[in-house]
């Protein structure tokens, strides 16, 4: 499975849709090979995914874990930004990572036309579960209430604003 990302503008390819088509029924979490391929290095947070410019740079080029299809979505919204923005055809690729001998690749390997004309159902991903949150992470502290503190003046009460002092020239 792969797909490359660019400018929708000028591929004129749905990069939601062909993702969705290549990785949604993928079984998570899964190792994928992201290679960039623009004159630029390319950084995504939420994945910790730093990659050097696609000519002729270093670390072109990263092979990490992914734990629901949630993440490459983010991945692919960020990278078709910057290539919409940026006027790139190809900017990055994302492929499974290369497989050990004897491993198998899930069957659902659809074009993005494919895409387009399958049923809701068939594109179905299972949501991200939420992290739990519980009562003893968040700290119970009052906020102060500043609406009512009494407004005290920064200079002292003698001294005015130059703009209402009397300018007296000797004469």
């Amino acid at each position: 499975m792969r797909i490359m990302i660019g400018s929708p503008t000028l591929t004129g390819q749905d990069n939601s849709a062909a993702l969705t088509a290549a990785f949604a029924h993928a079984n998570y979490p899964l190792a994928v090979t992201v290679i960039n391929h623009t004159p630029r290095n390319f950084r995504h947070g939420p994945l910790a995914l730093m990659l050097g410019n696609g000519s002729g740079g270093v670390n072109t080029q990263a092979t990490l874990t992914v734990t629901y299809f949630r993440q490459l979505q983010t991945l692919c919204t960020e990278a078709t930004a910057i290539a919409e923005l940026n006027g790139f055809a190809q900017a990055i690729e994302i492929r499974v990572a290369d497989a050990p001998s004897g491993a198998t690749t899930p069957a659902a390997e659809l074009s993005a036309t494919d895409a387009e004309s399958a049923s809701p159902a068939e594109l179905a991903v299972q949501p991200e579960p939420e992290p739990e949150v519980t009562s003893e992470a968040v700290p119970k502290t009052a906020a102060p209430d500043i609406g009512t503190a009494p407004l005290t003046p920064s200079a002292p009460a003698d001294t005015a604003p130059l703009s209402t002092k009397k300018v007296v020239k000797n004469a």
